[in-house]
This record gives C-alpha cells, sequence and structure tokens, in this order.
C-alpha cells in the first residue's frame, strides 16, 4: 500500500516570499497615526490607507528616482479584473471581447472570467502568437503576464506595438 499523496504544488504563480523591510513595516503599515485614537469609522480608515499609499509611492519615487510610481491595496486579481472592466468602458461596452493569455496566473484568469460573466465580457484565453489580428477592433484589450506562469520572460515590445 502507497502511502504517498500527489498534490498539486501552487509554489510560483505569483505567491513569493517577501522581505519588507523593517522601517517601511513600522512606518507605512503599522504606523498608528492612520487610525484616530478613538474607535475609527469607514471613511476614516479609508483615508488613513490613502494616505499610506501617497506616502509609499513618495518613498518609491525618491527611491528610484522614477517621476511616477502607483501603489494599491487591491490585490493581483482584482487589480487585473478591474483594468479589463477599465478598458471594456473607455470602449463604452462596445467591444464585447477581452483578450487574456494562457500562461497567465490561473487565480488571475479565474477571477477575470467571473467579472466578464458580470459584465456580459465574452472571455478569450488563449496564446498571444495565435490571436486573431484581424478581429482586434472587436476586443476591447488584452492582457498578458511577465514573468508567466511558467516563469517565463518575454520581450511584448512588438505586441505592444501592435496594439
Amino acid at each position: 500500500m502507497l502511502n504517498n499523496v500527489v498534490n498539486k504544488s501552487f509554489i510560483g504563480q505569483g505567491y513569493y516570499g517577501t522581505n519588507t523591510p523593517s522601517v517601511i513595516r513600522r512606518n507605512v503599515l503599522e504606523n498608528p497615526k492612520w487610525y484616530t485614537p478613538y474607535t475609527p469609522y469607514q471613511g476614516e480608515i479609508a483615508q488613513g490607507r490613502l494616505e499610506s499609499l501617497l506616502n509609499f509611492q513618495t518613498a518609491i519615487t525618491g527611491l528610484t528616482a522614477m517621476s511616477i510610481s502607483n501603489a494599491s491595496l487591491l490585490d493581483e486579481a482584482t487589480a487585473a479584473a478591474e483594468a479589463v472592466q477599465m478598458s471594456y468602458n473607455i470602449h463604452n461596452g462596445k467591444r464585447g471581447k477581452y483578450f487574456v493569455s494562457e500562461s497567465m496566473f490561473p487565480q488571475n484568469i479565474d477571477v477575470i472570467k467571473t467579472k466578464c460573466h458580470a459584465l456580459g465580457i465574452e472571455l478569450v484565453v488563449g496564446k498571444t502568437s495565435e490571436f486573431d489580428w484581424s478581429k482586434a477592433n472587436e476586443f476591447s484589450g488584452m492582457m498578458v503576464q511577465n514573468p508567466d506562469n511558467f516563469g517565463n520572460i518575454f520581450d511584448h515590445t512588438e505586441l505592444s506595438k501592435l496594439l
């Protein structure tokens, strides 16, 4: 009798070990100034979170010497689904399809599927190399991921020129 159990591995797929420097952890994530000394209501908590995001973005622009930065409290999958909705809205709902690379993290594709179903968007999941560019005007957007679910890194320069 075999005692080994074959399980599905979720190593990778966007879940990576991270080390948050203590100065960031204390001054951004654990800073009591983001909340009032009394029981805060939702508006005050949201304001504190916005302020912490602004401080984080300011720190990143200072550390990297870039002119802009971005930060979000959304998880990756939710942010991807919001990006789909934003590009759909930009086209005023007139382009009812959206293309997603099949090599994206599966949890991101699942959340995008849910969002597309709710909005009535036809989601096409496939290989970017097999995308039919003659029908590109039917799509409100395309999403790829780098590195992808398999750890591959692609140069999407030519792909971005086609869009």
